[in-house]
């Protein structure tokens, strides 16, 4: 199907005017269903069973996931734990769709420690989700958010861990939370004249290798705050309240993440190709890199990372054509530049590459108008050599949009 036509200059100018006199407010989180999944130690992935499509009654601004157990840790302590590990149980969240401009689309497929991180790369506090921790009964303690170093909530030790997770999935492009960032979200809410009957929601959780190496421990999955029952899975949207202007956007978009994992780069490097990425409208791209579980490896299909460093790669760059888009020669320094301009602090083991620090996406990277001959590559100085390596990548892109021709 063929996508909108692009806007002409005039038709942008009267479209931004326009913007300014558009107004929301959300009906916050309002739940679409809950459901009980039996998590084990060795089982592998296990997929969340989900009542039928997303219901979109009014536009969806953004899903928020939440599951809670309780994990019950006997007769030893974990070997080792993973940095996400908590995070690591939500193992795939998968938005797929058909929309009425763009065909079959998949707005979002991300592992759920990605998701987590994604919102605190681009915002403060919370802006990808919270994780509550309580042991042997203790208060509920809300644990500290990702920083460097990425310290897990889950320690592995003997003992009863209650957990709350919670994962934000929005649908607008990644912007400072600020008033021209909620104005332009209204151009990417999942819109009912846009999707149909037709989003469908894919969740899986691990098993307990997802948390890191269970060797030696007994590792039992049971309700929130007891010995018996399973796990809850709980999801909620967040509804935009358009009134009259329900399914009046002009210029309806979608906003694409998908996460991506790269080809092992496990030798040292110059200018090493990463990825070549889509021709599409570019906000944001984000790397993630660490390093594969050595020893007990987790379970079949189950994909978790025993360490995340920043200390892999250095000169990553965005080129077209063997031309930087960037000048960057230190990453560390590329991280700070972020941190400022977001007022943030970066996970340990992200490390984005955004052109959306204005405080709008319209100043993202118009990859649409490359040639097709053209090549956008991410590239980079691997300057650290290790055996299990593991790179994962998100483009951040656009399908339509305010965006001018």
């Amino acid at each position: 199907m063929a996508p909108p036509r692009q806007l002409t200059p005039a038709e942008f100018a009267q479209q931004q005017i326009a913007a300014q006199t558009q107004l929301t407010r959300f009906s916050e989180t309002e739940q679409w269903f809950t459901a009980a999944v039996a998590m084990t130690q060795a089982g592998g992935p296990v997929q969340v069973p989900i009542p039928g499509p997303m219901p979109l009654t009014r536009p969806v601004e953004a899903l928020s996931i939440e599951v809670r157990g309780r994990i019950n840790v006997t007769v030893a302590p974990f070997t080792s734990v993973a940095p996400e590990a908590i995070q690591n149980l939500i193992q795939l969240i998968q938005l797929q769709g058909n929309h009425k401009d763009f065909g079959a689309v998949t707005p979002t497929r991300l592992s759920g420690a990605t998701a987590f991180s994604w919102g605190r790369i681009f915002q403060l506090q919370s802006g990808g989700g919270d994780v509550y921790i309580s042991r042997n009964g203790g208060p509920l303690v809300s644990a500290a958010q990702p920083g460097r170093p990425f310290v897990s909530s889950f320690d592995g030790t003997v003992a009863t861990h209650d957990f709350v997770l919670h994962v934000q999935i929005p649908f607008g492009p990644s912007l400072r939370q600020e008033s021209m960032a909620i104005l332009q979200d209204m151009n990417f809410l999942l819109q009912p004249l846009d999707w149909g009957n037709t989003i469908n929601l894919l969740l899986t959780l691990g098993d307990a290798s997802a948390l890191g190496d269970p060797t030696g421990a007994t590792v039992t999955f049971t309700g929130f705050g007891s010995a018996a029952g399973t796990p809850q899975v709980t999801a909620f949207q967040n509804f935009a309240l358009l009134g009259q202007f329900q399914n009046q956007m002009g210029r309806s978009g979608v906003v694409v993440r998908n996460e991506q994992q790269l080809q092992n780069q496990v030798a040292l490097a110059n200018r090493a190709l990463l990825a070549q990425l889509a021709h599409q409208i570019t906000p944001t791209v984000v790397l993630k890199s660490g390093t594969f579980q050595t020893g007990a490896a987790p379970s079949a299909n189950i994909d978790t990372l025993s360490a995340l460093s920043d200390l892999m790669l250095e000169q990553t760059q965005l080129t077209v054509d063997n031309k930087q888009l960037r000048n960057n020669l230190n990453n560390l320094m590329m991280k700070d530049y972020h941190q400022r301009m977001f007022n943030t602090q970066v996970p340990e083991g992200y490390f984005p590459l955004t052109f959306a620090e204005s405080g709008t996406s319209l100043t993202a990277y118009r990859g649409d108008r490359l040639p097709g001959g053209s090549q956008l590559n991410l590239e980079s100085n691997i300057i650290l050599a290790i055996a299990n390596a593991r790179l994962r990548m998100v483009q951040e892109y656009c399908l339509g949009g305010p965006f001018p021709a």
